[in-house]
C-alpha cells in the first residue's frame, strides 16, 4: 500500500507508529512530516518492540533510528519538531552514540549542532567518542572530542561571566 496523506492520517496509532520508524529509517522526510502535523507528539513515541534490523528497538525514538541510518534530514526535521537529542534507549545508547558508531559524519554533526550530550555513557562504559573511535571513524571521534572541549570552554566563559558580578559585588564591601 503506498503511504499516502490519506492512508497515513485514517491509520490506527500502531500502523502510524510503524510507519514513522519506517520513514525515520528510510529518510522519507515527506512522510514524517506529515505524520508530524497530524500527530505532533509522535516526535518522541517510543518504538514499538521490533525484531530484525532495528536492533535494540525497545523504547528507543524515531530521532535514534534516523541516526543510526544516517537520515540526516529526517533527524532534522523531528529535532525542529522537537525530539530529544538526549534521549536513550534501554542499553543506554543515544541518537549521537548510533551516528558515531555507524559513522554517519553529517548526523553526529547535526546532533552536536543540537547539543547532543557527549558525555553519556553506554553499559559497557564507552561514550560517542570512544564508539566511533573502535569503529575505525577518528574523524567522527574528533569531531565529538572538540565539541567536547567547545562545550567545557563556554562553560567555562559562561561561569566567568556569572561570577564577574559576584566578586565585584564582594570587592565594595
Amino acid at each position: 500500500m503506498a503511504k499516502t496523506a490519506f492512508n497515513t492520517l485514517a491509520a490506527p496509532p500502531a500502523v502510524t507508529q510503524d510507519l514513522l520508524f519506517d520513514a525515520a529509517k528510510n529518510g522519507e522526510v515527506a512522510v514524517l512530516a506529515e505524520i508530524l502535523r497530524a500527530h505532533p507528539d509522535a516526535v518522541n513515541w517510543p518504538n514499538p518492540v521490533k525484531t530484525g534490523d532495528l536492533p535494540f528497538g525497545l523504547q528507543s525514538r524515531a530521532l535514534i533510528v534516523a541516526a543510526e541510518h544516517g537520515q540526516t534530514a529526517a533527524a532534522e526535521l523531528l529535532l525542529n519538531h522537537g525530539a530529544d537529542v538526549n534521549a536513550r534507549h534501554h542499553r543506554g545508547w543515544s541518537a549521537l552514540m548510533h551516528a558515531a558508531w555507524n559513522g554517519k559524519p553529517g548526523t553526529v554533526e547535526l546532533l552536536l549542532k543540537f547539543r547532543a550530550d557527549t558525555s553519556f555513557r553506554e553499559d559497557n562504559g564507552m561514550n560517542a567518542e570512544s564508539m566511533a573511535r573502535q569503529r575505525g571513524y577518528n574523524s567522527i571521534g574528533s569531531m565529538i572530542a572538540q565539541a567536547e572541549k567547545d562545550d567545557i570552554a563556554i562553560f567555562h566563559t559562561g561561569l566567568r561571566t556569572a561570577m564577574k558580578p559576584l566578586k565585584t559585588f564582594r570587592a565594595r564591601k
